[in-house]
């Protein structure tokens, strides 16, 4: 069953084929829980802009949201969440008549 979470990528390890060693990356969620978790080949990957791109294209500081795989510490989807910038009208300066 798939879970899903909420956090900021703070590390990405890639694949070292050679040893047997999957993608990994280390999310911690809006409470400060820590999730290692497996990348992998089937793993879908979007940017900010809901894109399909490959596994180098996330980088460590990112925030993101994951769709995972409980059972087996799997992401089956990771999808980097598009930063907000604040409109003019919120952040011009009120002037008082």
């Amino acid at each position: 069953m798939s879970k899903t979470l909420t956090g900021t990528l703070d590390s990405v390890t890639a694949a070292d084929a050679a040893k047997n060693i999957p993608a990994k990356v280390m999310v911690t969620d809006e409470t400060g829980l820590k999730y290692l978790l497996t990348v992998k080949d089937t793993t879908t990957i979007y940017n900010d802009k809901s894109e399909a791109v490959s596994f180098d294209h996330i980088a460590a500081g990112q925030k993101v949201r994951v769709k995972y795989d409980g059972a087996k510490n799997e992401a089956v989807s990771i999808r980097v969440v598009p930063k907000v910038v604040p409109s003019a009208a919120s952040v011009a300066p009120s002037v008082a008549p």
